[in-house]
């Protein structure tokens, strides 16, 4: 004899979970966009708990998300550096063709005062300011060696004032 519907539902449910779980899938699959705005609207509720529960899931998921983020940054620098060469990404000096040692170079110099003028003090703003731009000319891809023989040859080695 059963002793109350809570109580049955709750053998129910644990008897059942894989079925709960394909159900929940499917539905979550079929109705998409509901889910999609039932979850925007929740964000938009309560910002402090989802920016806990999102550092939390990043925390948990650690090693995942720095393999995620070093994925995305190789692609983007790699679209942006293919931009700049004509048919393979390689340094248009020497050949070298690891995309770990390639950079993008001013081929007028004065690369570190551009920079700083637009405030991309770094690899990665500074593609993002490249892409933003449309991929502005005078600019080449080279390799670390490269461009630092570059740099010598020309004199724009810098020199703290």
């Amino acid at each position: 004899m059963r002793a109350s519907r809570k109580e049955y539902m709750k053998e129910w449910n644990e008897r059942n979970k894989e079925k709960r779980k394909e159900y929940a899938r499917l539905w979550n699959i079929k109705n998409r966009e509901k889910r999609r705005l039932f979850n925007k609207k929740y964000r938009e509720m309560y910002p402090e708990r989802n920016r806990e529960q999102v550092k939390a899931w990043r925390l948990r998921n650690l090693q995942y998300v720095q393999q995620f983020r070093a994925n995305k940054s190789r692609e983007f620098k790699l679209s942006v550096l293919a931009h700049y060469c004509e048919a393979e990404v390689k340094c248009v000096r020497c050949g070298f063709q690891d995309i770990r040692a390639l950079s993008i170079d001013h081929i007028n110099g004065k690369g570190r005062q551009h920079r700083n003028q637009v405030g991309a003090t770094h690899g990665r703003a500074f593609y993002n300011w490249l892409k933003e731009n449309n991929f502005p000319i005078g600019y080449q891809v080279l390799c670390m060696n490269c461009n630092w023989i570059k740099r010598f040859e020309n004199k724009e080695l810098y020199v703290k004032r």
